[in-house]
């Protein structure tokens, strides 16, 4: 997830067990200092063939200017769920004795998670399991919105929820508090959608994706988030991306639960009013030679796994080596330890202190203190990164 950009600190993913196609949006003037307070963007699921085999997500990846985060939807082959994520924020900050978490859950629906980790809570989550496989139908266009809803001398409450236009009713998938001044951070900053986390930055930054998060992969997805817009606090203005960074384009081998093969189409302004992007993602997906071309490590190998110098840990070796440790079985492996660090070598120290049982570990960028998690032998298990954006997957060298 690294592929997120400057413009944009995430803690997001594409893996191995879990593989991801990003596209990252362009808003053009509006990326900075840009004042808004609501995203709605839609989503059209048009296949999943067999759905019997289905485990994909498909998320928009945004966040306050204080806090990283996504929403999207999940399928499963009984069942579809709404998700809302979102991290404690990034940048330095105060304790406060009134505040526990800068992060609150602020509905049923919401709790404290170590997201995409293991150990301590990092953030908060909120999901929502539709009553019924239908409630979330091919060919409609379900419309997801994030926004601030109230706010206070200590912080603001933002509301996730998605619209269904056929039954003329809208899911509320949960809220959440994000604390800002008691905790010394800007609350100019924090209470608008942001462009960076850290330091906190107000405007407009966001990417998208389709995530296949366990194998096997032998399924045929396509679907379309399109008419993503960003409004302001008074309803008077609104912003729409003026394009997209370029196509995506994935590829996993038979032992990470394909072959599959994962591409992006987009309608770009001025034919779509807001770039139109569809994923198509299964085994005999043909990626178009221009996109390959723009992606040239795309359908290759990784090599064998070395390290320079003699290190003693040193990152996968392959272009997308961002994310923590993943087996093709597992997305998460069982972890040894999950640990708050301040730098690598502190993280690595940890995992050499279990000596040849700690074989990889997996580091964060952000938040601040970073997470440090180590995980058993052996090394060659791990032959793909769990590719979250802001975390690296470190191995022990092996033959």
């Amino acid at each position: 997830m690294a592929r997120a950009a400057a413009a944009l600190v995430m803690l997001l993913w594409c893996a191995s067990a879990a593989r991801a196609c990003d596209v990252f949006y362009d808003f053009g003037e509006y990326t900075a200092g840009t004042l808004a307070t609501r995203m709605d963007v839609t989503l059209t699921m048009w296949q999943i063939t067999p759905r019997s085999m289905a485990a994909v997500y498909l998320s928009t990846a945004t966040g306050t200017g204080c806090n990283p985060g996504y929403f999207g939807a999940i399928f499963n082959p009984n069942k579809t769920s709404l998700l809302f994520s979102m991290w404690d924020t990034p940048a330095p900050h105060v304790n406060s004795t009134d505040f526990e978490f800068q992060g609150l859950p602020a509905s049923a629906t919401c709790k404290r998670n170590a997201l995409d980790t293991t150990g301590k809570t990092i953030g908060v989550q909120c999901g929502l399991e539709l009553p019924d496989v239908g409630d979330f139908a091919l060919g409609v266009p379900y419309t997801f919105t994030i926004m601030m809803t109230a706010q206070n001398a200590s912080g603001a409450l933002w509301e996730a929820s998605m619209h269904d236009p056929v039954n003329e009713r809208t899911w509320e998938i949960g809220a959440m508090f994000f604390v800002d001044a008691p905790m010394g951070l800007p609350a100019d900053q924090c209470r608008s959608l942001g462009h960076n986390q850290n330091p906190p930055s107000r405007g407009l930054g966001s990417y998208t994706f389709m995530e296949y998060f366990a194998a096997p992969r032998r399924y045929l997805t396509v679907a379309t988030w399109s008419d993503m817009t960003a409004t302001s606090p008074d309803g008077r203005h609104q912003y729409r991306p003026v394009g997209t960074g370029g196509e995506c384009c994935g590829h996993s081998d038979p032992d990470m639960g394909g072959p599959e093969n994962e591409t992006s189409m987009t309608c770009q302004p001025p034919q779509c009013d807001s770039p139109a992007i569809t994923f198509t993602c299964g085994p005999h997906v043909e990626i178009p030679l221009s996109v390959q071309e723009a992606n040239p490590t795309c359908l290759k190998t990784p090599p064998p796994h070395r390290c320079l110098g003699g290190a003693a840990f040193c990152p996968r070796p392959r272009s997308e080596n961002t994310g923590s440790c993943a087996t093709k079985d597992s997305a998460y492996p069982t972890a040894l330890f999950s640990n708050a660090t301040t730098s690598r070598e502190e993280c690595e120290a940890l995992c050499a202190s279990h000596g040849d049982g700690c074989a990889a570990f997996a580091l964060s960028s952000t938040p601040s203190p970073s997470s440090c998690t180590g995980y058993p032998a052996p090394a060659a298990q791990y032959l793909h990164s769990n590719g979250y954006p802001g975390v690296t997957c470190y191995l022990r060298p092996f033959n």
